[in-house]
């Protein structure tokens, strides 16, 4: 796939789910997130060029799944640390008729699908003085965009007990069947919960 930076300069590299191969005119590093990242940023206009493989899902029941022990690297995904007091028993309190942590997990996510209005543009920053975003977003806006959905979906799970981490990548819909490449662009980025 083909990306070309749009906005303003970016250092995050949008990939397939397994990435394979990049070409770009930077150097890459690999972060503690597993994500990669460009170590200096992007200007507005450079295109860069990801060779991978998709995943193939298939739809499953994941009502019972078990998430009692989430390994030896899943400390990291329980971690709410960046959620008030607050919004952890709202979490609580929008999941506690579901049985399951998935159960849970679509409770909560169903709960934002209907009671909260989505936005394409971030509605604030957390450039604002003083201004928890995730609070915001639960507390006084109840808008936003798939970043702040996502991270508040994220953060209530975990609070929970539900591990969950926070995804970005995008939502393509572009396919180039003669070059056999998927066209992306800056504002087909996207941002999900995943359990």
């Amino acid at each position: 796939m083909a990306v070309t930076v749009e906005q303003e300069p970016a250092s995050s590299i949008l990939t397939a789910e397994r990435p394979l191969e990049i070409e770009i005119d930077r150097e890459v590093i690999l972060d503690s997130e597993g994500g990669f990242r460009a170590v200096r940023p992007m200007p507005t206009g450079i295109t860069y060029v990801v060779r991978g493989t998709s995943l193939a899902w298939e739809r499953l029941d994941l009502s019972a799944m078990n998430v009692a022990d989430p390994g030896p690297d899943g400390a990291r995904y329980l971690d709410a640390a960046g959620l008030s007091q607050p919004y952890r028993d709202l979490a609580g309190q929008w999941s506690a008729a579901a049985g399951t942590p998935w159960l849970k997990a679509v409770a909560i996510a169903g709960t934002m699908r209907t009671g909260f209005k989505y936005r394409r543009q971030l509605t604030f920053s957390e450039r604002e003085d003083g201004v928890d975003i995730v609070d915001c977003f639960l507390g006084e806006r109840k808008a936003g965009s798939c970043v702040n959905f996502a991270t508040a979906l994220v953060l209530m799970l975990r609070a929970i007990g539900v591990p969950a981490r926070l995804a970005i990548g995008y939502l393509g819909h572009d396919y180039d069947q003669a070059r056999g490449e998927w066209r992306l662009n800056a504002s087909e980025g996207h941002a999900w919960g995943e359990v």
